[in-house]
């Protein structure tokens, strides 16, 4: 597939938004304000440029959707050097790498295509860490008439990258096609940036957003966006602002800046869960004696962009709604100093030295969320009307521009935690989890963000949950208790969905089941209409009166609602008590001794599937009674014994037989049957007076009857071929309750006789009906169900667009809902 630039289309259809901020400075001895010649005095600039392009597309025309999200992300560092030194000239002041540029970066692609009978899903992902050549065509302007500046970033890399690529095609009964591949990559994100100079010389700022919206009805165009943020920093020949970081984790450990992340605390909302300790010192660039240092006026420390998210995580507190900031400014006692609106900023008057006699502060930055974000500067202001700017010193590298945490610029997400789950080409609103493969739809409705932020779990270690950015979570809050236990972890392990249990209903909502209910501004499934929630599933032991029956349920939402169930749609699952003696899981019907071990963790299993779109294996399966008629009935003249069965299919006469030895079953039973009809026709001939003598046969017909009424009846399930019984004969999602089935072809009962064929019906012989916990992949008959069995198949394979069970499954609630069955398009 090809896909048009995402960079260069948004680049050549949008405008630019670009603002250029300014940290005052002193203006240069008698310079005329009207020019911007001052600029000429600046020799060096330390700069970072961080660009990140997202590209999106959601297009559907009733009977193929399409889907597209494109994600491209870069920083660069880099050291410009002037390479205009006349401070006469006029014209523009210009500055150009003088060592290598620094780049980093990565990307991913996800594209779906869907129709009525077919799934296509397209993924691919790079990333890199190059240095490019000074002569890379980077380029920082300065108009010395209107102030304008322009700052030109390389558009290439030096060398190719390896794009990894896969393409997998789902269809119904058909399974998956997959392929994969490696494509070399030079380009990657990249713009440049305008803004305008302030007279006075300090630090510039400029800032790229631009969106670009698709045209209506174009099924080739694609909505994109655009942020980018670029600082520079004058180098001072003489003095420099080194910042260190300490950070604490949540033990109260050192951490350095590039590992450091911020928590919060589940078991006290609003205090600290971890912190930081930053100290800023004025320093000569070279050798120089401390007297020589310049009066320091104060120390400034500043949060910028702090988040502001509800709650500590996700879904603690339950349904949170504070504004209080994620991170805070807390001064220390040693260096005491005004403290600004929210404890956003400090200004620290008082500086203390080191013990090399250089000027020092410090403060402590509390973190209060596990989601929390925010830049921090800091800003030496010296006596001679200077404002240096601190670079922060960590690790052997030099940071510019201080994250907290470490991350790219419009990020939320700290580089450690996706480096560690190896997602570094991710963008922080990804949900495109692919593991289980399901139904072809990602995701699992909680976006990256979202799983970094974690969840409260306080029956947990750290009494917080993540998620896992690779695997397809699902929340459960489990009333059951440790009957449950088992079959979650078969559910687990056989759908390859990752489960989180161990939750408290303050955690999950038992009525809403909303786990991902706390945000603001940060990466959350919106739609156009509001946003889109996540759901768990609650577990629950209910009696066959809540139930309605004797057998365990999915309750959804909103009763009598069709298609598949969702997280979102599924109120709660029903369980029977373990060992309920009149639950239908505890009768045994025609299980043998393993199956019926496994049969309440089945039974489990089976329900939560419903929970994230899964369906029988078929449908149709009935049950009626049947009742032995002895061949003396006088309804017929018959040489054998049959039943009759009365329901919406049958109305008449119908033969049985025992399928492991073709033997009739009404000969089967008939002596014992037969004998207990004469008991009844002796006590009944008594009763009226009629001669002794008289046995069965010499009574009336509808006298016969109600003695045949009397007779115990059988009431059997009855399977029916590509109904419940079919398919995968270890699938939990096969029913095991079928007793008889409709022999094909039928059986002519008795031989000869020319009304034609009675249905017929097989018994299935006890303890040969199995069952297990293996989700199928194909909607095959195996087993009891294979095509080549005998006498036949008993209910063959799963009815068209169900079974493979492993092929439905979706826990994404920002998903669509879908039919049982697949409709074909006209």
């Amino acid at each position: 597939m090809s896909w048009p630039s995402l960079p260069g289309k948004i680049l050549t259809t949008a405008a630019l938004l670009a603002v250029a901020m300014l940290l005052p400075g002193r203006p240069a001895s008698g310079q005329d304000e009207a020019t911007w010649f001052n600029w000429d005095s600046v020799q060096h600039f330390r700069g970072t440029a961080t660009i990140n392009i997202r590209g999106w597309r959601h297009w559907g025309d009733g009977y193929v959707t399409d889907r597209v999200s494109e994600y491209d992300s870069a920083h660069l560092s880099f050291v410009l050097e002037r390479v205009v030194p006349d401070r006469s000239s006029v014209g523009s002041t210009d500055w150009v790498p003088v060592e290598l540029v620094r780049v980093q970066g990565a990307g991913s692609v996800s594209t779906s295509t869907e129709s009525w009978h077919r799934k296509g899903r397209y993924q691919s992902s790079y990333s890199f860490s190059q240095d490019l050549a000074p002569e890379s065509g980077m380029r920082l302007s300065l108009n010395h008439e209107t102030g304008e500046f322009e700052l030109l970033l390389p558009s290439a890399l030096e060398q190719d990258v390896p794009e990894r690529w896969s393409n997998v095609v789902w269809q119904y009964q058909q399974g998956t096609d997959a392929s994969s591949g490696v494509n070399d990559r030079r380009s990657y994100a990249s713009t440049n940036f305008y803004g305008h100079a302030p007279h006075r010389i300090g630090a510039l700022a400029a800032t790229v957003s631009m969106r670009r919206d698709a045209v209506p009805d174009d099924p080739g165009d694609v909505s994109g966006e655009t942020v980018g943020k670029v600082m520079l920093f004058p180098e001072w020949q003489d003095f420099k602002v080194v910042v260190t970081l300490e950070g604490h984790g949540e033990r109260g450990a050192p951490v350095p800046y590039e590992k450091w992340r911020p928590l919060g605390s589940i078991k006290e909302p609003g205090t600290a869960g971890n912190h930081l300790i930053v100290k800023a010192t004025l320093e000569p660039v070279d050798e120089t004696d401390p007297a020589k240092l310049p009066d320091v006026e104060s120390f400034a420390f500043e949060l910028k962009g702090t988040s502001q998210e509800s709650g500590v995580a996700m879904n603690w507190p339950k349904s949170a709604t504070d504004d209080a900031f994620d991170l805070r400014i807390v001064p220390l006692i040693e260096y005491p100093g005004i403290l600004g609106d929210k404890e956003q900023s400090l200004v620290i008057e008082e500086s203390d030295t080191d013990d090399a006699g250089w000027p020092t502060a410090a403060v402590r930055i509390d973190s209060l969320d596990f989601g929390g974000r925010a830049d921090l500067e800091v800003v030496a202001r010296l006596g001679d009307g200077r404002e240096i700017h601190g670079q922060l010193e960590s690790g052997g590298r030099r940071y510019d521009v201080i994250q907290l945490p470490k991350r790219l610029y419009g990020e939320w997400i700290a580089d450690s935690w996706k480096e560690k789950h190896d997602v570094t080409s991710l963008a922080d609103d990804d949900d495109e989890e692919d593991k289980p493969e399901g139904d072809g739809d990602n995701g699992d409705g909680l976006v990256l963000y979202e799983e970094y932020r974690g969840f409260a779990a306080r029956q947990m270690r750290g009494n917080r949950v993540e998620g896992d950015p690779k695997k397809k979570d699902l929340f459960v809050l489990n009333f059951i208790g440790p009957d449950a236990w088992e079959g979650i972890d078969h559910f687990e392990d056989q759908s390859g969905i990752r489960v989180v249990e161990w939750l408290e209903q303050d955690e999950l909502d038992p009525q809403k089941r909303i786990i991902n209910g706390n945000f603001l501004d940060a990466p959350h499934k919106r739609k156009k209409d509001g946003v889109v929630y996540q759901h768990g599933i609650v577990l629950k032991t209910l009696t066959p009166q809540q139930m309605g029956h004797h057998g365990a349920k999915a309750f959804r939402v909103k009763p009598g609602s069709k298609g598949k169930l969702k997280p979102r749609s599924t109120q709660h699952v029903g369980m029977p008590a373990r060992n309920d003696p009149t639950a239908d899981l505890n009768r045994p019907y025609n299980q043998d001794a393993a199956s019926f071990a496994i049969r309440y963790e089945r039974t489990l299993v089976h329900e939560m599937l419903h929970s994230v779109s899964v369906a029988h294996h078929g449908q149709g399966d009935d049950a009626d009674t049947f009742r032995y008629v002895p061949k003396a009935y006088k309804e017929f003249t018959m040489p054998s014994s049959l039943f009759l069965q009365n329901n919406d299919r049958v109305n008449g006469w119908v033969d049985v037989r025992d399928e492991a030895t073709g033997r009739r079953f009404a000969d089967m039973i008939g002596p014992a049957y037969d004998e207990i009809l004469e008991r009844l026709t002796a006590e009944y001939v008594a009763r009226i007076q009629l001669p002794a003598e008289w046995r069965f046969r010499d009574l009336l017909k509808h006298e016969q009857w109600r003695l045949i009424t009397q007779l115990p009846p059988f009431f059997w399930q009855i399977g029916v071929d590509q109904g419940q019984g079919s398919g995968n004969e270890l699938c939990p999602m096969r029913y095991i309750f079928a007793e008889v089935y409709v022999a094909k072809p039928p059986i002519r009962t008795p031989p000869g006789e020319s009304a034609g064929p009675y249905t017929t019906y097989y018994l299935v012989p006890q303890d040969t009906n199995p069952s297990g916990l293996e989700i199928c992949e194909l909607p095959d008959g195996t087993g009891i169900n294979a095509p080549d069995r005998k006498p036949q198949s008993r209910f063959g394979p799963a009815q068209a667009g169900r079974g493979a069970c492993a092929l439905q499954i979706c826990v994404n609630d920002a998903m669509p809902d879908h039919p049982y069955d697949p409709t074909p398009s006209p």
